[in-house]
């Protein structure tokens, strides 16, 4: 009886040493980033044609703008076609991680302090975002490649150091504005070769800043 009650949990220690691996394989991790809008307390941060946008804001009205850093100036841009580089918007810690896009659809993941400062590019994804990147503890998680049917699947840390290559795919989903920013969006007009970007609050429409537009 005993040499059968030993047999048993010898079984279920090998099964749950494996446990972990076999878990591990082929998993994911999801992240929802904001291509607008993120409000935390009374900071918002705004993704405008001319950059990142820090506004603080008191009962809905814009107290104080600064620009946390400046976008590539976008192109074709007039009265009727207004855009931006900057999506995908995720605060951690003391930093604000996006991705800045580009006219070759070419995706880079960045971040910048909350306090401004110089941007750090962390990695080129390739020429198409398929997956997004995914911050889940101490690493970025992110698909790189030159097209869909070729993405690798990479993780580093959140400095950008340490890439290596992961099974674990990202799954990013992205929403215009987090829930505590309700009401809230960035509006971008055009204007004598100029992209104006301001922030929409539930109490009026606010400047936030400009930039020239690019000549292809």
């Amino acid at each position: 009886m005993k040499r059968k009650m030993l047999s048993i949990v010898l079984v279920l220690a090998v099964a749950v040493a494996f446990m972990p691996s076999l878990a591990f394989a082929g998993s994911s991790v999801s992240m929802t980033t904001f291509d607008q809008v993120y409000k935390d307390g009374n900071t918002v941060y705004c993704a405008g044609a001319g950059g990142v946008y820090k506004a603080t804001v008191k009962k809905g009205k814009v107290k104080k703008v600064k620009r946390l850093c400046k976008a590539a100036s976008p192109i074709f841009a007039d009265e009727e076609t207004t855009y931006t580089y900057i999506s995908s918007m995720k605060k951690k810690g003391k930093y604000l991680y996006f991705l800045h896009g580009s006219e070759g659809t070419m995706y880079t993941i960045c971040r910048v302090s909350i306090n401004g400062g110089k941007v750090k590019y962390l990695e080129s994804v390739g020429d198409q975002v398929y997956w997004g990147y995914v911050i889940m503890g101490k690493w970025i998680y992110y698909d790189y490649g030159d097209d869909g049917f070729h993405a690798k699947l990479k993780k580093m840390k959140l400095n950008g150091k340490s890439k290596k290559s992961t099974k674990v795919k990202p799954i990013m989903k992205s929403k215009n504005r987090n829930k505590a920013a309700k009401g809230y969006s960035v509006k971008m007009k055009y204007s004598n070769g100029y992209i104006k970007d301001y922030l929409k609050t539930p109490k009026g429409k606010y400047y936030l800043g400009k930039i020239r537009a690019g000549e292809y």
